[in-house]
């Protein structure tokens, strides 16, 4: 129609090498350069228009100029040396060490276009020219914590609009303890009005040298911005016995759902992997055997936990949707593209991509049904949304064909 004129953003990884060299490939698809499209579609003219820019990051251009991968990422690690491997266990706030290549998705908050990865560094964009306008460092995981192993968050950031924010989470793993950050950024400033030192960007930057490469020349318009974002941003931190990988979340009318799948960090296996070449991948041991998937709620309003309740183990990257009951808002209803164990996550490596293997054969999706009332979760074999009349309907779950 003529009225419709809307503009959709997308993120995710580009090359896999450097300058077209194959030499310079990296290992995993998840560490592909950031490649950022914007599609403007004119229902007038008919007409979609397309621009797409490389996010000039400091990992980006410094790999282009050495022409070599500089920062370790998801699944390749540059440190060619033991020593250098060994050396990096001591220096989680290295600037070296984490990536600010943000290819995983990018978000509108507070009406300005950012990309995002799963480190702690997020990268502001113009959203017209899709330009690189500074670095975003201000979010309370972004700030070190002692003894610090390293912080793990989500790209997949949600807007509540009824409540009028975003909410993202992050795990905090350290020496000491690991803890679950959960954020809520508000569209509105919470302290805007505030003064204070703590406030001052420049006394941030300064105090987090991890970031030192990537803040050299941030533009005003930039400090203002993580200003922003820092004044408008609400932290709750919850006890994370087993700290997880956790890809995406989903929020449903009046809760934030998050899923403690059993692909556990392993100090072991971290230092083992540290030494041995590994990356973030060989960090985490898949214990599905043993220990369940929980499910984590979180009240939208409040920010306390509402419930923890099990189920069979699975491994998920995304989640679909998520909505309550609308006959008993104590039920939650939770969609999930699941797969049995973490298998996709090696899968995902280029040379298995390149042969086009997958012997896993993909996610399928589940639906789970909580119960906050009772603290238990079942996988429903009926559409409760369906409307009961004389046609013959059929809901299945199933992790294999089903032939009807």
């Amino acid at each position: 129609p003529q009225y419709f004129k809307p503009t959709l953003y997308r993120n995710g990884p580009g090359p896999f090498e450097i300058n077209n060299d194959f030499k310079t490939s990296v290992n995993h698809a998840f560490d592909g350069f950031a490649f950022i499209q914007k599609y403007s579609v004119d229902g007038q003219s008919q007409l979609v228009r397309f621009r797409g820019s490389f996010i000039k990051s400091h990992a980006y251009t410094q790999s282009l100029l050495n022409n070599r991968l500089i920062v370790r990422q998801f699944g390749t690690d540059p440190c060619k040396s033991i020593f250098g491997r060994f050396q990096s266990l001591f220096r989680s706030h290295d600037p070296t060490t984490s990536t600010d290549d943000t290819g995983v998705t990018v978000q509108l908050v507070h009406n300005q276009l950012l990309a995002l990865t799963e480190t702690v560094t997020g990268n502001i964009l113009d959203s017209d020219t899709l330009e690189l306008q500074g670095p975003l460092i201000t979010l309370p995981y972004s700030q070190s914590m002692d003894s610090e192993i390293f912080t793990i968050t989500t790209a997949h950031v949600m807007h509540d609009d009824k409540r009028q924010m975003t909410i993202g989470y992050s795990g905090r793993i350290t020496y000491k303890g690991h803890w679950l950050d959960v954020i809520f950024i508000s569209d509105q400033s919470f302290n805007q009005d505030k003064t204070d030192d703590d406030d001052d960007i420049d006394k941030w930057i300064s105090a987090n040298n991890r970031f030192i490469n990537i803040t050299n020349n941030m533009s005003s318009k930039s400090k203002d911005y993580n200003r922003l974002i820092k004044s408008s941003t609400k932290l709750c931190r919850f006890p994370y016995e087993y700290a997880c990988y956790m890809h995406s979340a989903s929020i449903s009318e009046d809760y934030l759902i998050l899923t403690e799948i059993p692909y556990h960090f392993n100090t072991f296996y971290a230092i083992w992997g540290c030494l041995a070449g590994g990356t973030l991948t060989d960090m985490f041991k898949w214990n599905g055997e043993t220990m369940p998937t929980y499910f984590r709620i979180i009240s939208l309003d409040t920010g306390e936990q509402i419930a923890r309740i099990p189920d069979p183990p699975f491994f998920t990257f995304h989640h679909i949707n998520s909505f309550q009951n609308e006959h008993n808002k104590k039920q939650i209803i939770v969609d999930i593209c699941a797969f049995d164990d973490p298998t996709i996550v090696n899968e995902l490596y280029i040379n298995k991509l390149r042969q086009n293997i997958f012997p896993s054969g993909g996610g399928y999706l589940r639906r789970f049904q909580l119960d906050l009332d009772t603290n238990t979760c079942i996988e429903p074999n009926i559409n409760a949304r369906q409307p009961q009349g004389i046609h013959s309907t059929s809901y299945s779950n199933s992790r294999g064909p089903v032939q009807l």
